[in-house]
């Protein structure tokens, strides 16, 4: 739309000429001056409501100036990376302009061990935080099963000893709380308010994943699982489902709409 807004009212300006000896290309052209156009939009909204922006002449120019100078375009877009949600290819390519991931790529390699170990000791303390209220038992249990008293013991558990599926729910609530926290709910598929999903499999999707577990590996034979046992399909996708994300008996979200006490 704002393209051809260019297109029609930029020949009087000196936008038109310069497309014309601009050897960009006309992709990177259209993602630029939308994106951009999303940024001014977002930056002169107040409240829930959004302004349209009026680009008068001069406004047109410059513009027309940024288009044809990618270099100048993308410094601009690299400050204003947040604004290009909706765009993630070009998100991706300018975030690297940005001034702050140019300096840490200037770090030394002492430096960026420092950084590393100053990153995961901030998430390590995030983690901490948001378990003090979730019921760790079975992660105790199972700790205290294996080392006893011995606590020097615990540093040198490994997964295999502590078991995948423990640390498959561990992770699993550590999600829920990160959603939970920033209020935000993640997109399964028993929360989608469109879109074509069965409640007939996803309200025993906790039974499907025993069964999933226990040797029906495949689509073809959860699907002929579901069939018999559950009197409906396994949709194509429940398998990635399982193997990304887990049980769905352990999710909260899935409690809170099939749990015994939903």
């Amino acid at each position: 739309m704002l393209l051809g807004f260019l297109s029609i009212h930029s020949r009087k300006s000196s936008v038109y000429p310069a497309l014309l000896k601009s050897r960009m290309n006309l992709g990177t052209i259209v993602s630029a001056i939308v994106a951009t156009k999303h940024i001014l939009q977002r930056k002169t909204s107040y409240s829930k409501r959004q302004e349209t922006v009026t680009v008068n002449k001069n406004a047109l120019s410059e513009l027309g100036e940024l288009i044809v100078s990618k270099e100048k375009l993308m410094n601009v877009l690299a400050n204003n990376v947040d604004g290009l949600s909706d765009y993630p290819s070009l998100q991706a390519h300018v975030s690297k302009k940005h001034p702050n991931l140019q300096a840490y790529q200037k770090l030394s390699k002492e430096k960026k061990k420092e950084f590393y170990d100053a990153l995961d000791e901030r998430l390590g303390w995030m983690i901490y935080e948001m378990m003090l209220d979730e019921k760790m038992d079975f992660l105790i249990e199972r700790a205290a099963f294996l080392v006893g008293d011995d606590i020097s013991k615990l540093h040198s558990l490994s997964l295999k000893e502590f078991g995948p599926d423990l640390v498959v729910r561990y992770l699993t609530m550590i999600c829920s709380a990160v959603y939970s926290q920033t209020e935000e709910r993640p997109s399964y598929p028993w929360l989608a308010e469109k879109g074509r999903w069965d409640p007939a499999f996803w309200s025993n999707a906790d039974k499907a994943f025993i069964a999933w577990e226990q040797g029906y590996r495949s689509h073809y034979k959860l699907d002929n699982w579901c069939k018999e046992n559950l009197g409906c399909r396994a949709p194509q996708s429940c398998i990635k489902f399982f193997k990304t994300i887990g049980d769905p008996g352990q999710i909260p979200q899935w409690l809170e709409v099939y749990g015994e006490e939903a």
